[in-house]
This record gives structure tokens, C-alpha cells and sequence, in this order.
């Protein structure tokens, strides 16, 4: 399977009850990906969290609808997969549109490093 940097896909997420699959956006540039078959992604979840780490994935903000009625990227769940990792499902082939990726890019940094 080739992924590509702000694609939406499902992975085995290490959390603190236990590992979940879950899905997430790839942050990894296609460059790193295709050199080290690996990537970075922030966790999406459908609960509704209201606090400083959180990124509303809105209607209109991906290139296919997401099957949930609510989405937010978890701006702190940021981990490491390997491209054996991706569980295929109906998130394939869906993308965070770029001026979205760029807006989530700012507020990781924001909030992670103040920068």
C-alpha cells in the first residue's frame, strides 16, 4: 500500500487502556516515507473533546466524507508506524485537504514547541 503525506488511514494506536486501531492523518513527508517505508501520524478520534489539544476535522476539510458525525485530530497523539502497520478500511484513498494540513501543521507547533 503507498501512502502519502496527509492521507487518512488506520493504524494500531499505543494508549494508555491498551492498543486501539485507530485512524489518523500521515504527517510524514512522501520523501521519508518512501525512504524509511515508515511515517508519523496524529491519532483522529469521534469523541469530543474540548481542550488545547484539540483540531475539529470539519465538513468540507477532507476529499471524501468521513463516516462519523464528529472528528477532531488529538494534537498530542503524535506516534511512529510502520508502513506494515496500516489496517486497510473505508478511510483509504481520503485526504485532509492541504490549506487543512498546513492550518493543523501551525497548531502542532503552536502547541507542542509555542513556535
Amino acid at each position: 500500500m503507498k501512502i502519502y503525506q496527509r492521507s487518512i488511514i488506520e493504524v494500531p494506536f499505543n494508549l494508555p487502556d491498551g492498543t486501539m486501531p485507530h485512524p489518523l492523518i500521515v504527517l510524514s513527508s512522501n520523501e521519508a516515507i518512501e525512504l524509511e517505508n515508515s511515517f508519523f501520524g496524529i491519532m483522529l478520534t469521534s469523541q469530543n473533546y474540548d481542550d488545547d489539544f484539540t483540531f475539529e476535522i470539519k465538513k468540507g476539510m477532507t476529499t471524501k466524507p468521513l463516516n462519523v458525525k464528529y472528528c477532531q485530530a488529538r494534537l498530542h497523539l503524535i506516534s511512529f508506524f510502520n508502513a506494515s502497520d496500516i489496517i486497510p478500511n473505508s478511510h483509504w484513498n481520503n485526504t485532509l485537504k492541504m490549506p487543512f494540513f498546513k492550518i493543523l501543521v501551525k497548531k502542532i507547533n503552536e502547541t507542542h514547541w509555542n513556535f
